[in-house]
């Protein structure tokens, strides 16, 4: 989990690539990437989108 993090820190993986990396949902990614309040370049407004 620490090797995908550090992708995603460093921009070199999506959200969803790291998610299925990890072997954990989009949905559970987008929470832990919030609560390790990691900057992904990743608006509300495209939260909003891609959760409807």
């Amino acid at each position: 989990m620490k090797k995908v993090l550090k992708l995603l820190k460093e921009h070199k993986v999506t959200i969803r690539k790291a998610a299925k990396l990890a072997d954990v949902s989009y949905l559970e990614m987008l929470g832990l990437v919030s609560r390790l309040d990691i900057c992904i370049g990743y608006s509300l407004k495209e939260l909003r989108k891609d959760t409807r």
